[in-house]
């Protein structure tokens, strides 16, 4: 090859011409933080933008969503068991439509206190910093906590019944 008649520089072993970034000849012994380094991208500049978030972010707004979020919380958590509950002692009526209110109320309030605690976890890693965030949290594991020791005490407690009988 005639290397005279091309103006771009040559890579004497392959006879091809060295590959041009911004036109400037790329190197293999730019420094590491260069934004030419083997296809790289800057450093400054986010790997993906489409996750990149055009709007500031606003402390006084996110605390504000979070403690929206740990108030609906609570009200799944107390509120609507309650007043579901109430709702079930009012209609007490027909055995049929009373058996059938039970089991309906006891999905509502199953979902409920699942839908509280998925809000409390959202909220706890949405918003990490949110104090109302951090002391639901404490009264849910509370909550537990005591709950699990209840139903252990109850199951003792039948146990101990059952083996005073005669029968057994």
């Amino acid at each position: 090859m005639d290397n005279q008649n091309n103006n771009q520089p040559v890579n004497q072993h392959m006879n091809q011409p060295i590959e041009q970034v911004d036109n400037q000849p790329y190197s293999y012994n730019q420094p590491a933080d260069s934004p030419y380094t083997a296809g790289q991208q800057p450093y400054n500049q986010p790997v993906n933008p489409q996750f990149q978030s055009n709007q500031p972010v606003n402390p006084e707004s996110e605390k504000h969503t979070a403690n929206i979020m740990c108030i609906i919380s609570l009200v799944c958590m107390f509120v609507v068991p309650i007043t579901t509950f109430a709702f079930l002692l009012i209609i007490n009526g027909d055995d049929n439509a009373s058996e059938f209110l039970s089991s309906i109320v006891s999905i509502v309030i199953g979902l409920s206190h699942l839908a509280a605690w998925v809000l409390m976890i959202l909220v706890r890693v949405k918003y990490r910093h949110s104090t109302f965030g951090k002391i639901l949290m404490i009264i849910y594991l509370i909550i537990l906590a005591l709950s699990v020791i209840a139903v252990i005490l109850i199951i003792a407690s039948c146990i101990s019944c059952m083996q005073q009988c005669k029968g057994f």
